[in-house]
């Protein structure tokens, strides 16, 4: 049997995709890992929080243990000795430069990635950011994708022709929703959006004559519930390290529009109509195609339900769990 204990940030509200997608790889792991679950006593928010927080994690050195570090909280990785493996989701922080982002990024990069054993990525693009940007090694670090959770099902075809329900899911900056609305004005749609909106991003509904309907703090069955009502999944975002609402809607069964930006063609395989998430004409023509023709949403609901059997729970666990009996063996 081999032990492994995940070590997670203290959840802040309403932000949890981090915690949902390890919950959903501990359920599907084969019976040879056994895995605990440790949760950093303190917000990862101010120096004291965290310097408590990595003397909590040195605590949970143990021999023929292997910590897994599932994100956010990286800066405990050498607290954990050597035999750990962290996940670096996304690099955002890191492009934005400055003196305080170059402490960031040595604590939360820099020194874990030199002292673990191993790093897994969310995607390819990620992987490569990585190893420009912070100089890992590269046999350390391993692409292991997300996965869908299994309470996100294939709903039967629908369109609402005479007026679709377009599903934007998410709101922070990255998500585009001002350029999203900017290329919705004038088409006789919905905009359904989950997550609060800022004040730029309810002024630009407003500005461009947006029905819209915005959903907050609901359950995740509410969240599939709206993927099964929308006619349309928009996710135009600029930058993501995976892109978990493409597969969600693709495993949904409905016609997925994203960007061909930073991981997300490669997330979306053949299975999603592609736009540059800069250019309101081009998120607009993305849309109008949809809207116009059956037989391309047909295409991208197949496309989108063959695409997504790659990030199938099973599937994801198995790989990290080929990870775990490759770090045990040699720590």
């Amino acid at each position: 049997m081999i032990r492994v204990v995940h070590v997670c940030r203290k959840p802040q509200t309403q932000n949890y995709s981090v915690e949902g997608l390890f919950h959903t790889v501990r359920r599907h792991l084969p019976p040879d890992i056994a895995v605990e679950v440790a949760v950093a006593p303190w917000p990862s928010r101010g120096v004291s929080r965290r310097v408590r927080n990595t003397l909590w994690a040195r605590r949970l050195r143990e021999d023929g243990l292997v910590p897994h570090v599932t994100g956010d909280i990286l800066y405990v990785a050498p607290a954990l000795g050597p035999a750990t493996i962290v996940t670096i989701h996304d690099l955002g922080w890191v492009a934005r430069g400055g003196v305080s982002q170059a402490i960031f990024e040595a604590l939360w990069f820099r020194l874990p990635v030199r002292t673990v054993c191993a790093v897994t990525t969310d995607s390819a693009f990620i992987r490569g950011e990585l190893l420009r940007r912070v100089g890992c090694p590269s046999h350390r670090v391993h692409v292991v994708p997300c996965c869908y959770d299994p309470v996100f099902t294939t709903a039967p075809e629908h369109y609402h022709a005479e007026r679709p329900v377009v599903l934007a899911v998410g709101t922070t900056a990255n998500k585009n929703i001002e350029r999203l609305c900017a290329a919705l004005e004038g088409l006789r749609c919905e905009l359904h959006v989950v997550g609060p909106l800022s004040p730029s991003q309810r002024t630009a509904v407003s500005r461009h004559h947006i029905q819209a309907r915005v959903s907050v703090g609901i359950a995740q069955d509410a969240i599939v519930a709206a993927y099964h009502e929308a006619d349309i999944v928009a996710f135009p975002s600029w930058y993501e390290g995976f892109g978990l609402p493409i597969i969600e809607g693709q495993i949904c069964g409905r016609p997925v529009l994203t960007s061909r930006a930073a991981s997300m063609p490669e997330v979306a395989g053949a299975g999603a109509c592609l736009i540059d998430p800069l250019d309101v004409s081009s998120i607009r023509t993305g849309l109008r195609r949809i809207m116009d023709s059956a037989d391309y949403r047909a295409e991208l609901r197949t496309l989108g339900l063959e695409n997504v059997r790659r990030f199938a729970p099973t599937t994801v666990a198995e790989q990290f769990a080929t990870l775990y009996r490759a770090v045990a063996a040699t720590s």
